[in-house]
């Protein structure tokens, strides 16, 4: 067992240092070769990409246990993390072309912190590599695409990589309304640039080794409508295992609604929303259904090709402890807030630099700690796109 150990423990030392290698000489051949961020093979169609990212996060309540209570990726105070080491490879479906042209594929691969959230195959919490993303693809034609294989959710309006994010920390929406990713069967319906439709059976909830419950259904719809507004609803709806001490299976489905407007070139804003509802999972009330719901608000202003500036503010509130987004050793019924600022500065093109305050308060007495109903932390972040 010790010798297996040892050899998987080499292993994935041997695959990070492999993926830093090939990150670090993608980004030298990226520069040299490509204008848009991506080195693209001419026979094949292959784009490679990727990024690196590192932080370091300071809580001013000094935890004693070093938690940062309620965070996803930021989990751990006074901390440097290297968060994702990422390579992206990527074929399109081309629609109208050969048979083997219709046929595509992603892979993202990850190594770092992040991937003890990601990993969903059975991995342990020391797991620093994952498979975020590993699908085929198939144009059936101009309008419909088939995916096949693990991908991210359609729900949320911040996602997995912080290079699609304003802010360095994800909102509680992100981490604890929302699943993260899915496997399975997606069909996606893209008429024309107003209008796209995704449909899919997948496996519940972050569920990437096996189906542990009955079939999920995702549904999702676009609205690109005029004056640079967007609007997505989304659903997904199905069984999933039951928080213990219960048992057996609970029919969860959860609304998931981003509104976004760029009235400017400097100006973004984004609303998110999102309901969800679990059958017979409250711990506050045991046997009645759990329920928990949330918004938050974003507004980016883009002061110069180099410089952004954005403020979110959120409401989460678990009315039957079903979430427990603090991870405390009990569940409980709350409400959580929280305001974050965040600039960000561009060094070069692909060398992105954020500084990021931020403050979260809990409606239940004691929710960050022994004594502490709020914490602050502050945070900065460097991103390297190749």
């Amino acid at each position: 067992m010790y010798r297996a150990w040892m050899i998987q423990s080499i292993s994935r030392q041997m695959l990070a240092a492999l993926m830093c290698c090939m990150a670090l000489l993608l980004g030298q051949a990226l520069a040299a070769n490509a204008e848009d961020g991506t080195l693209a093979t001419s026979t094949s169609g292959l784009k490679i990409s990727g990024f690196v990212d590192v932080s370091y996060t300071h809580n001013f309540n000094n935890p004693a246990d070093r938690e940062n209570r309620g965070r996803i990726f930021d989990k751990t105070h006074d901390d440097f993390t290297l968060h994702q080491t990422q390579l992206f490879f990527e074929r399109a479906a081309v629609a109208g072309s050969d048979p083997l042209g219709r046929a595509g594929f992603g892979l993202r691969l990850v190594y770092g912190r992040d991937a003890e959230v990601l990993e969903s195959s059975g991995g342990t919490p020391e797991e620093k590599f994952a498979f975020e993303e590993a699908y085929l693809t198939y144009a059936v034609n101009d309008t419909l695409q088939a995916k096949l294989g693990k991908y991210v959710t359609l729900l949320g309006a911040e996602v997995i990589d912080n290079t699609g994010n304003f802010n360095i920390s994800r909102s509680f929406l992100f981490g604890h309304a929302i699943p993260f990713t899915h496997n399975g069967l997606r069909l996606t319906y893209t008429p024309s640039d107003r209008f796209q439709m995704n449909i899919g059976v997948v496996n519940g909830w972050d569920n990437f080794a096996e189906d542990n419950n009955a079939k999920s259904l995702e549904w999702n719809v676009v609205l690109n409508l005029p004056g640079n507004i967007s609007w997505s609803h989304a659903i997904i709806y199905g069984d999933e295992p039951a928080k213990a001490p219960m048992v057996g299976d609970n029919l969860r489905v959860v609304y998931d609604s981003v509104f976004s407007i760029q009235p400017h070139d400097q100006w973004t804003f984004v609303i998110n929303f999102d309901y969800g509802n679990e059958q017979g999972a409250s711990v506050v009330k045991p046997g009645t259904d759990a329920e928990w719901i949330g918004v938050a608000g974003y507004i980016h202003y883009d002061a110069s090709d180099q410089l952004g500036l954005t403020v979110r503010g959120e409401v989460f509130e678990d009315t039957d402890g079903f979430r427990d987004p603090l991870s405390l050793p009990t569940a409980i019924k709350q409400t959580l807030y929280e305001v974050t600022l965040t600039g960000a500065y561009k060094l070069t093109p692909a060398l992105e630099t954020r500084l990021e305050y931020r403050y979260d308060d809990s409606s239940k007495s004691g929710g960050f700690g022994v004594g502490e109903n709020n914490q602050s932390t502050i945070a900065t972040e460097v991103i390297f796109q190749f």
